[in-house]
């Protein structure tokens, strides 16, 4: 099976351990959050998941800790304008990744993340995102070695913007 364009992009632009996203994994008891799943999607009638409630809490920890929510550009932390958490989605019946970004996630409810999250990933899902299907058919189309080349210097900083991946937005 040929690797798509994000696929080949992002094993290069996600680098370990000089890419400044941070990393973790926390167990927690899910029966709260499953009962609050079923009580919120009664109510809301939009289907509210899990992820939605770990976007708000995400969100919220963002919010309360600012020294937190920046970017690195030039060897610098720079405070981000606001707080947007990006969410990955399935694509393609499964085969493929793709992402949306819910913007100031800290000033919605999980009813209004869940609401965007289901919008957006359709968009992307049934290509009415015609800006993210350019940029995907552009990342196919380049030669493994080309993109790889690219992906070494992305991570390197030494592409324009000066950050890992570019996510200087």
């Amino acid at each position: 099976m040929r690797t798509s364009g994000w696929r080949r992009i992002a094993t290069g632009v996600w680098a370990w351990p000089r890419d400044p996203q941070i990393y973790g994994r926390l167990d927690v008891d899910a029966i709260p959050i499953l009962d609050a799943i079923d009580r919120v999607s009664a109510t809301a009638g939009v289907k509210v998941s899990a992820t939605d409630f770990i976007v708000r809490a995400v969100a919220h920890a963002l919010a309360e800790n600012p020294d937190v929510n920046t970017r690195l550009r030039f060897g610098r932390f720079v405070p981000r304008g606001g707080v947007d958490v990006f969410v990955i989605v399935s694509t393609g019946a499964g085969r493929d990744l793709s992402g949306v970004k819910v913007s100031h996630a800290d000033r919605k409810d999980v009813v209004a993340v869940a609401r965007e999250v289901d919008e957006e990933a359709g968009g992307v899902r049934d290509g009415r995102r015609t800006d993210l299907e350019r940029a995907k058919r552009l990342l196919e189309s380049l030669p493994l070695p080309l993109s790889s080349r690219r992906r070494g210097r992305m991570r390197d900083g030494a592409h324009r913007g000066g950050s890992a991946g570019g996510a200087d937005r």
